[in-house]
Order: C-alpha cells, then structure tokens, then sequence
C-alpha cells in the first residue's frame, strides 16, 4: 500500500480533521518528491535541505517543520528508517496578529453593503468578523449547518463544534439564505462560486483583496485576519483569555496567548479602578493662632 495511504490512515486514527490531515498530506507528498518517492533515500542532509527551501513565511515554515517530523516519527515507528532525523530549523516567532480597526470594519462594510452583487461577499465576511471562524470552516457550512442561533462546525483542525451567531449576525445570514434556500439542499454549501460549486480560500484571499483596496484600507490582509479581528474585538470587551480561547476553539491556552497584549491597556486600567486603597489622611495643621 502506498505510504502516504498508512500515514493518512494512521492520522485518522488519532482524530486529525479532513483539513489537517490534507494540509500535512501536502507537506509529506512535497518531502517524497524530494526523495524521488523512496524512504530510504532520507539522510539528515536531505532533510536540512528540503527544509531549508522555506523561509520566506513564519508559518509555512513551522509547519513544513512540524510535518515533516511528524512524518519521519511514524517512519521510524514502523521500522523503515532506524533512527529519527533532527529537523534542525528553529521555530520561529510568528508576528502579531494583524486585523481590522473598528474604523476599518466601518470602511470595508460600507463597501460590501454599497451593491447587491456584493451580498454573498457581504455575508460570509460578517459571519468571519462576528464568529471568528476559519476560513475553511466558513466555506465548508451546508444548509443543514445553520441553526436559529448557532453555526454547527463538522470539519475543523481543531474538530467539530459549534459557534454562537450573535443577533446582528443572524439577520444577515437569514436575508441571504431566504431567496436562495429553495435552490439548495440541505447538504449544499451555502457559499457558492457562480458555477454552482464551493468557494474556494484562494477565492475568498482575492475578493478580500479587492474589497480593502475600494475600502481604501492600506493593509496585506488575508482571510485569517479577519479571525483576529474577532479576536481583538472579544479581548478587549471580555478581557479574559479563557473566554477568548473558548470562543476561537483553541486546544491549548498558548495559541490565545498571541492576542493577550491587544488588551493591556484594558487590563492596566482595570486593575487600577480595582486597586481602591484609602489614602493616608493627612494630618491637620495646628491652629498657629493658639
């Protein structure tokens, strides 16, 4: 059997997603490419040099890193390399998130609400910015998925769930999901190309693009920016990363970490109003008159 097969087989097995278990297949076809498909041509040479080839993103970088260890320590599970390779690149720091100023969510809306050919856009862009969902997870909603109050989420690399859909939320996604409901069954995607099929990342990437261009906002942002712009909103408003790192579906606290300064000066301030200690009395002149 192919490898690639067992290994997709075996990351099922622990409870990976469609999604990640997809993403990692990637990442390991990429690194069999390199070796001209053969486990044994691995040498901790040809992994330095397959990992020296990404650099030019943080993220891609860490995570051809991860796979690519991932990879090698079911190899070595399985007896077909004797001893594991050091993926020797260091983790490197991921930038702050980037997101949407409260001005700039009023700028890119202003546009998306400014033409009813926009209204689909306009939608899946609100249910982003007021759920926090991945773009993945978006694009992957049915018709079934969508309840009076929450989104259920069947595919996630971090498993299925669901999301609350605040009230100002759910009237967009009823005013788009009305005309269409008839035309889609219930396990339709409900975000669709103009040819009938599901809206790909890379679509969403481009249409954002051109939005924050009309919007007149100056920023590289992609789909994922969006999520943080959930995330900034919710940090400053709650102030608390249990509720934050519940809301994004965070396995560990350490992923929410990353936004924990976006509400220092929230929690500066807090910690001040709550600081109330009675000040020294000051003592009262004697009556020099006396």
């Amino acid at each position: 059997m192919d490898i690639t097969k067992i290994y997709s087989t075996s990351l099922k097995a622990e409870g990976k997603s469609k999604n990640t278990i997809k993403n990692y297949l990637v990442a390991v076809n990429q690194f069999l490419r390199a070796h001209n498909g053969c486990v044994d041509a691995i040498t901790q040479e040809s992994v330095d040099s397959f990992l020296s080839k990404f650099n030019s993103r943080n993220q891609t970088q860490n995570f051809k890193k991860n796979a690519v260890h991932k990879f090698l320590s079911f190899l070595l599970d399985r007896g077909q390399i004797k001893t594991i390779m050091n993926t020797k690149m260091k983790n490197v720091t991921i930038g702050e998130p980037e997101f949407l100023t409260p001005a700039e969510q009023v700028k890119l809306f202003t546009v998306l609400q400014s033409k009813p050919k926009f209204k689909r856009d306009y939608t899946l862009l609100s249910v982003m910015v007021f759920t926090g969902m991945r773009v993945s997870e978006v694009l992957n909603l049915k018709l079934s998925d969508v309840r009076d109050d929450f989104l259920t989420i069947k595919d996630s690399k971090t498993g299925p769930g669901k999301v609350y859909m605040r009230e100002r939320l759910a009237p967009i996604l009823s005013d788009y999901l009305e005309p269409i409901k008839g035309k889609l069954g219930k396990n339709d995607f409900i975000f669709q190309s103009n040819q009938k099929t599901r809206l790909t990342e890379r679509m969403v990437q481009l249409q954002l693009k051109k939005y924050l261009r009309m919007a007149g906002i100056q920023k590289d942002l992609s789909p994922h920016s969006l999520r943080h712009t959930f995330a900034a909103r919710l940090i400053k408003t709650a102030g608390n990363l249990g509720i934050l790192q519940k809301a994004l579906r965070h396995k560990h606290i350490q992923s929410t970490m990353r936004y924990a300064h976006i509400g220092e000066a929230e929690v500066i301030e807090a910690i001040e109003k709550s600081m109330n200690v009675p000040q020294k009395k000051q003592k009262r002149a004697k009556n020099s008159s006396k």
